[in-house]
């Protein structure tokens, strides 16, 4: 009898159920039109029996893109568009389910250049500190270097130089240096 208690508590402390799984994702926060996004959950919480469903919740209008493998821990899409696409993978197995999404901000492929230039730099979020249209990066270095050294140090090619989308301040645009000049890549 004794046996059969100690069986019976063996089995009810082992967990016959499924655990709750707890869906982590990461991805890059920026990409270009016609990259290859990673999408990664690998690092979820489940059990073995958990499943995904990765789903592009919102995108840019007349935006076609799809995920290549929904039902993978590790799966991509390539934007088709410039915007943001929102990203969601659920992870579910026969008792529980959890859900998490991220955000990629799509900016246009550099191809020949864009044609509006200039430079926004920024001390904190909602403070601009510095605005040239039409200057290239050094010369824009040399006017906020004057006043705000540590801005520029480190700036070279492919350099983000802000990202002040959706912030209460005059320009909220986002800037990347293209050939030693910084670029308007993205207004929303």
């Amino acid at each position: 009898m004794l046996r059969l208690i100690t069986g019976f508590l063996l089995l009810a402390l082992c967990g016959c159920g499924n655990v709750q799984p707890i869906a982590k994702a990461t991805t890059p926060e920026i990409a270009s039109v016609g990259d290859t996004v990673i999408l990664d959950a690998s690092a979820t919480l489940l059990d073995r029996d958990s499943t995904y469903l990765w789903t592009i919740d919102s995108a840019p209008s007349g935006s076609t893109a799809t995920i290549a493998n929904p039902h993978a821990a590790k799966t991509s899409f390539v934007p088709d568009l410039p915007g943001r696409y929102t990203c969601t993978v659920t992870v579910a197995n026969e008792d529980f389910s959890d859900v998490t999404s991220i955000i990629v901000t799509v900016i246009p492929a550099v191809a020949d250049g864009v044609t509006e230039v200039g430079v926004l730099v920024i001390h904190s979020v909602d403070t601009l500190l510095g605005w040239q249209i039409g200057r290239t990066l050094a010369e824009a270095a040399d006017l906020v270097a004057l006043e705000y050294p540590t801005l520029v140090t480190g700036w070279n090619d492919g350099t983000i130089i802000a990202t002040l989308i959706n912030v209460p301040i005059p320009h909220p645009e986002l800037y990347r240096v293209v050939d030693w000049t910084v670029e308007l890549i993205l207004t929303p």
